[in-house]
C-alpha cells in the first residue's frame, strides 16, 4: 500500500471504509485508490460511468488505458506533495469532463469529482492552448470552436480503438456537420489539433487528457471530520 504508515492490514481496511462510506452520505462522484489500483467507488461514481465495479482493480479499469499514466502521474504528485491536486479531466464511457480533486488521506488517495460546466472548461482550455500555442493563437477562437476541441478530446479518450465522427463532435454551437468541419479546420489551422482522417472520422494525435484547474476549498477538512 502506498505511503505506508506502518498500520496493520485490517485498520486499513476499515479506514477506507469509512472514507467511502464519508462520499457515499455527500452522495459524491467518488473514489478510493493507491497510486496503480482502485480499491473502491461510490455508487454515484459506478452509475454515472456505467463500469461494473468489484472489488479492487487497475486504475486503467476505470480511466482507460491512454489516461491511466497521466492519472498515475497526478496520483503520484499528490502522494509526494502530502496535498491536493486538481484538474479537469474526461470520463473514461461518457464523454464527459470532470473537475477532480485529489487528497491523500492515510495510505490512500481520496478522488471527489463533479460534471465541469462549460464556461469553466472553456477558460482551462483557452489557459491551456495559449500556453501550448502562445497567447495569440488561442484568442482568436471562439467558445463553440473550443467545446469542439474538448468533445473531440474526450470522445478519442473514451473510444480510443474507433475515430470520431463530425456527427459525434455536434452541441448546440456546432448543429451541423459544416459548422463542426470550419471549427476543425481552424483549430488545426491554429495549431490546436493535429488529425488523422480515416474512413469514417478523425482521429487525434496527441490527447490531451487533463487541463489545470483553479483550486477548490479542501476535501480533506471534511474528511477530517468524518
Amino acid at each position: 500500500m502506498a505511503g505506508g504508515s506502518g498500520r496493520n492490514c485490517s485498520s486499513s481496511r476499515e479506514s477506507g471504509g469509512e472514507i467511502l462510506n464519508f462520499l457515499e452520505r455527500k452522495r459524491a462522484i467518488g473514489m478510493l485508490q493507491t497510486p496503480t489500483e482502485v480499491i473502491g467507488v461510490t455508487g454515484r461514481y459506478s452509475r454515472r460511468t456505467g463500469l461494473d465495479f468489484r472489488g479492487a482493480a487497475p486504475l486503467a479499469y476505470l480511466v482507460g488505458e491512454a489516461a491511466a499514466p497521466e492519472y498515475e502521474a497526478t496520483t503520484q504528485a499528490a502522494f509526494e506533495r502530502g496535498s491536493q491536486v486538481e484538474f479537469y479531466a474526461p470520463t473514461p464511457t461518457t464523454g464527459e469532463w470532470w473537475h477532480v480533486v485529489k487528497v491523500p488521506v492515510g495510505d490512500y488517495l481520496v478522488l471527489e469529482a463533479r460534471v465541469a460546466t462549460r464556461d469553466e472548461l472553456c477558460l482551462a482550455a483557452r489557459n491551456h492552448l495559449a500556453k501550448a500555442l502562445g497567447s495569440v493563437a488561442a484568442p482568436g477562437l471562439s467558445d463553440d470552436e473550443i467545446v469542439t476541441w474538448l468533445r473531440l478530446q474526450a470522445l478519442a479518450h473514451c473510444q480510443p480503438e474507433e475515430s470520431v465522427s463530425r456527427e459525434q463532435l455536434l452541441h448546440e454551437g456546432g448543429r451541423s456537420t459544416r459548422t463542426i468541419s470550419r471549427h476543425l479546420k481552424s483549430l488545426q489551422a491554429v495549431g490546436a489539433l493535429q488529425l488523422e482522417r480515416g474512413s469514417t472520422g478523425y482521429w487525434v494525435r496527441r490527447k490531451q487528457v487533463t487541463l489545470a484547474a483553479h483550486p477548490q476549498p479542501s476535501l480533506k477538512r471534511g474528511l477530517g471530520a468524518s
